[in-house]
């Protein structure tokens, strides 16, 4: 039972042969790797500069969305403000009538006592132009 099990291999070359052998597998595997890197390292730069143009394709339009909002916004503050006027004209307008109905002795050219007078009400076709 003295057999020797190395020597029934079914390869007979040499141990040196055989990691050399290997060692060129591992070579071609690897150069093999580099050229798959190589194409997702090209493809990814493709896909890279097509993003690149198309930002380029819309960033006018987002600029120009930009610009509109903010003119839009300064509009309406400016629209804020003059509504603002237009409220403060408004109740300085009311006082100041009111204080006129309340010392005025007649109504509509009648003499009529202060609880006697009739209720104002505004018509609703009655506009306002104000000018500041």
């Amino acid at each position: 039972m003295n057999e020797d099990l190395t020597q029934k291999l079914p390869d007979s070359r040499s141990f040196e042969e055989r990691v050399l052998s290997e060692l060129a597998a591992i070579r071609s595997e690897q150069a093999a790797t580099r050229r798959d890197i190589a194409a997702l390292d090209s493809r990814l730069t493709a896909l890279e500069d097509k993003v690149d143009a198309r930002l380029r394709e819309t960033r006018p339009i987002r600029e120009s969305m930009q610009q509109q909002l903010t003119e839009m916004a300064t509009r309406m503050a400016a629209m804020e403000k003059t509504l603002d006027l237009i409220q403060g004209g408004w109740a300085s307008f009311t006082a100041i009538r009111l204080q006129c109905v309340r010392a005025s002795p007649t109504w509509n050219g009648a003499s009529v006592s202060a609880s006697a007078r009739p209720q104002v009400k505004r018509a609703p076709e009655a506009r306002i132009t104000y000018h500041p």
